[in-house]
């Protein structure tokens, strides 16, 4: 009956990373519906908060990060600093293999009017162009997990949290190695210009 099912699953062995892929699953799901409450958010302290976790989380091996100068956004607080947390610990995950690891952060002008780009751009292990259509796509690997450790969710939920904020994203790899990751966000008001609010 229902109480031996219920001591099945309670005794149950879950394979490697399955509880982790459980919750990325559900918070993948979340992210296509909850209500999101917008305020202006400021992406340099943002951004400042998101690389002091990181370096409290994971071995960054002797990486060097150059980091620009940014405006204010309208969006989600947490789930930005998600989204940023996630690309940027990509950037250095799939550069740790460098002996100089470096990390890039900075703006890049945006085609659309009230929207600025934001770009990282690492000197990693990178990926083939043919790839990149796959990315974002929800447990899709390039690196075996042996290599480089993970779920392929983390890019699937950045797409999300960034279609949610009504921007873009998309990767490049780098000519000479390594990719590039670029993601557009709205400006918050006071950012704008009157030619962008006119438009």
């Amino acid at each position: 009956g229902g109480a031996v099912w219920v001591a099945k699953v309670e005794h149950f062995e879950w394979p490697p990373g399955a509880t982790k892929m459980v919750h990325d699953l559900l918070d993948f799901s979340r992210l296509g519906h909850q209500e999101l409450q917008m305020q202006a958010i400021d992406l340099n302290e943002l951004l400042n908060g998101v690389l002091v976790e990181l370096q409290a989380s994971i071995p960054l091996q002797g990486c060097s990060f150059e980091v620009g100068k940014f405006p204010r956004v309208q969006g989600h607080e947490g789930l930005l600093h998600q989204a940023f947390a996630n690309l940027i610990g990509n950037a250095i995950k799939y550069s740790s293999q460098n002996p100089a690891p470096r990390v890039q952060i900075e703006t890049a002008h945006s085609e659309n009017a009230g929207f600025v780009r934001i770009m990282m751009i690492d000197n990693g292990v990178g990926f083939q162009s043919q790839s990149v259509e796959h990315l974002f796509k929800p447990f899709h690997r390039l690196h075996h997990p042996d290599e480089f450790p993970g779920e392929g969710m983390g890019l699937a939920n950045v797409k999300r949290i960034v279609d949610r904020h009504g921007g873009t994203v998309s990767a490049r790899p780098n000519p000479g190695g390594g990719a590039c990751f670029s993601i557009t966000l709205p400006l918050a008001a006071q950012e704008q210009t009157p030619a962008m609010v006119r438009s």
